[in-house]
């Protein structure tokens, strides 16, 4: 049983909201234009009106020919379409307005796939941000085709209501929100959690062809695979062993980019009290050793995790020492710099404590300084920019600088399928070179990829890769004609 191998169309690798939403068009979901409101562009509107889209799905439209023209906060030219549909002006201020997309579903549609992911239950990193932060998006922009969160909130009891300023949603309620959402769907047959994929390769195959006259095997045609080595993390009951393999005509990376946390790089980074990354953050906060809990928890960054992991400590009664390299009054791409006030009071509160503008007992910032070494007894040496050095003592030591993708899975670690080759893939410098109509990669046929992978970061955007995807694979499996 150890050799067991499951052959499959596709192969989504992540079991986040980008593989959700793929997973759920590959099932037969399929989009119709519905106009039910004003269209929020009149180029777009004619383009569908010109078709006869209440037969005609918008997979079997030219996507490139839809998305023309379209202006937006992504790059990728489908998520841009399917954006103003599922979100009529939503970055405009206009009334909130609902999808004009109808979803069918068509099992001749149908793709046969699997969705692997290292998590035990569907939602990715979500299911790691600690539960009573909130999102940074709109709470709208957090959900997936055909089920409103504002309507799941409504029917489910017990997930509270969102109180949040400017729409937003606890992190608890959108991780619950995408377990029930492949439940609601039917898609949860498709999911293996709790697997860890080990390796994956591209095999030839021979495809054993049948001659109906003689009986015969013939053929010399030999066709490129995916073979995907899997391990359980966990035990079930699901029919596969503990280790097992999947083959796939097509793949798809839909990993996201926070499996593995960044490194200052610096010696005594091993300690015990320090953690990286914002899966680490409450579970240290609620262990810190009691002869150092009088001592301040040190956060390094300057982003919204940094943000994030004060917040919490701050919720546990922690005061904070706060270490980062720029002054983020004078740095134009601080993103806690622009976000509104009534929206997102915590996030201005703390740049604000950043900047020196309000001052409180609890919280001392270090700006333009580094950490130079962690030392044993929960000690840190700091300097700063003008080379003046400080050790303070720490009850712990939260790391947040940001993450990378895990493709240590794949050959030469995925570092030939950047838009840089041989450069690691990351999320701000070198994203996975993929064709925008179809989200397939330039090196490797039949290798996809989507989400952050190829720099969409917001749910919100995700609906685009999974539809030029979907587009794609129906296309070369001859399930649609263009």
């Amino acid at each position: 049983m150890e050799n067991a191998i499951k052959e499959v169309d596709v192969a989504i690798i992540g079991n986040g909201p980008s593989a959700i939403t793929l997973s759920y068009m590959l099932s037969g979901y399929t989009p119709y234009y519905h106009p039910t409101d004003p269209p929020e562009d009149d180029l777009l509107h004619l383009r569908l009106a010109n078709q006869d889209y209440k037969c005609v799905p918008i997979t079997e439209m030219n996507l490139r020919n839809l998305s023309d023209g379209l202006e937006g906060r992504t790059s990728n030219p489908v998520a841009l379409v399917l954006d103003q549909l599922c979100h009529p002006y939503a970055d405009t201020g206009y009334p909130k307005l609902s999808s004009q997309l109808r979803w069918v579903k068509e099992e001749k549609r149908a793709i046969n796939h699997i969705v692997i992911g290292r998590n035990s239950r569907p939602g990715g990193v979500w299911q790691k941000v600690q539960g009573d932060l909130k999102t940074l998006s709109r709470s709208s922009w957090m959900q997936l085709p055909d089920l409103p969160f504002t309507q799941y909130l409504k029917e489910k009891k017990g997930t509270g209501d969102i109180i949040a300023s400017g729409d937003r949603a606890d992190v608890c309620q959108v991780t619950r929100y995408y377990e029930e959402y492949v439940k609601e769907k039917a898609l949860s047959s498709n999911f293996l959690n709790s697997c860890l994929v080990t390796s994956v390769e591209k095999v030839r195959m021979s495809p054993q062809i049948i001659n109906e006259d003689t009986g015969e095997m013939e053929g010399d045609a030999v066709e490129n695979i995916w073979e995907v080595s899997i391990k359980r993390l966990e035990s079930s009951t699901d029919g596969f062993p503990q280790s097992f393999r999947v083959r796939a005509k097509n793949i798809v990376l839909a990993t996201g980019t926070s499996d593995i946390p960044n490194v200052l790089g610096v010696p005594g980074e091993d300690l015990k009290f320090i953690r990286h990354g914002v899966s680490k953050v409450s579970a240290a906060l609620h262990h810190i050793n009691n002869e150092t809990r009088c001592n301040p928890v040190l956060v390094i960054g300057a982003g919204l995790s940094a943000a994030d992991a004060i917040i919490t400590a701050r919720k546990n009664n922690c005061n904070i020492v706060h270490v980062f390299r720029e002054t983020p009054c004078g740095n134009p791409a601080q993103m806690l710099k622009s976000l509104p006030r009534a929206i997102y009071p915590e996030y201005v509160m703390m740049y604000e404590l950043m900047c020196g503008d309000v001052t409180v007992d609890w919280y001392k910032p270090y700006p333009q300084y580094a950490v130079k070494a962690f030392i044993d007894k929960n000690r840190v040496r700091l300097e700063s920019l003008q080379g003046r050095s400080e050790i303070i003592d720490v009850s712990l030591a939260l790391v947040q600088i940001g993450s990378n993708a895990d493709l240590s899975f794949m050959p030469s670690q995925g570092t030939n399928l950047g838009v840089v080759p041989g450069m690691k893939i990351e999320v701000k410098h070198n994203v996975v070179d993929v064709d925008p109509f179809t989200s397939e990669s330039v090196i490797e046929k039949g290798l996809y990829a989507m989400g952050p992978l190829i720099g969409d970061n917001f749910v919100r955007f995700l609906k685009g890769g999974a539809m030029a995807i979907t587009q794609h694979i129906q296309m070369k499996n001859g399930v649609i004609n263009m």
